[in-house]
């Protein structure tokens, strides 16, 4: 069924629309359901589209979150690399540990198309991203370092891989970029999930979870024992998830999702 938002819809014709596929699944629908099926008789005023439309905006919206501490040389690749994508239904969240050497000023530059920026000093990546995690509006949400960077079509082959295989995480493969400039290549496929708890599977910059999950994680998994994560949080989430028996989707068509920089705080203090 195609949709005009010039005319008025029948309560029938919105009530197909939200009852079936993806966007049935997140928490917007119910409150649809019982704002629209319950309170409204016949059909819908233009008030009332205008609702339609914010929800319809939060289908498959996806959260890239940007954590940066003076990064100056390296967080403008970053930010571009989200913001140039092909992929339009995306927000970014770019939380800023206080940086003093020219990182906020390059952030500014990109005000307009920021979501949320916060600048602040913070006690760590981790609790950082538990404090702000109101910000994050999408039903997927992907985080990336502020010295790694997307390559192009990376959030509509994650985007397209959920909604085809209904996956909590979808994973690709990455470039590791080595500090004299040099890449490797790492299939990730050819390692095998079954080694995710001795090996690295998956990279963070290169993975995608659903909200609700990555949300449950840190408000109350994490939170208990984030003192004994420094940098390695992202680890202990995907073998959670994993032991927990949720669906892991590997980003199909083949293709790298993300450049690691070997040279980022994870890198070199694992």
């Amino acid at each position: 069924m195609s949709f005009s938002w010039t005319g008025l819809l029948s309560v029938d014709e919105v009530r197909q629309f939200f009852s079936g596929g993806y966007f049935a699944t997140t928490g917007a629908t119910p409150l649809m359901l019982n704002f629209f099926f319950e309170s409204k008789k016949g059909v819908l005023s233009g008030a009332d589209m205008s609702l339609v439309k914010l929800f319809l905006k939060m289908k498959d919206l996806i959260s890239i979150v940007i954590p940066v501490y003076n990064m100056v040389n390296t967080v403008e690749r970053a930010i571009l690399s989200v913001l140039n994508q092909d992929y339009a239904n995306k927000e970014l969240i770019v939380l800023d540990g206080g940086s003093t050497d020219g990182t906020v000023e390059i952030i500014k530059k990109y005000s307009n198309q920021i979501a949320h920026f916060v600048s602040e000093p913070d006690d760590g990546l981790y609790k950082t991203l538990i404090h702000n995690w109101r910000l994050l509006s999408g039903e997927i949400v992907g985080e990336i370092g502020a010295d790694d960077w997307y390559c192009d079509g990376a959030l509509s082959a994650a985007v397209d891989t959920f909604k085809r295989t209904q996956a909590d995480v979808v994973y690709g493969d990455i470039i590791f970029i080595q500090p004299d400039g040099h890449s490797i290549y790492h299939d990730v496929h050819q390692v095998g999930l079954e080694n995710i708890y001795h090996r690295t599977v998956n990279s963070s910059p290169a993975t995608f979870v659903r909200r609700e999950l990555l949300e449950d994680f840190y408000r109350h998994h994490l939170k208990g024992c984030i003192d004994e994560f420094e940098i390695a949080a992202d680890a202990y989430l995907w073998m959670s998830l994993y032991h927990a028996g949720k669906k892991f989707s590997f980003i199909d068509p083949q293709k790298a999702i993300a450049n690691f920089s070997i040279t980022g705080v994870s890198s070199t203090r694992l």
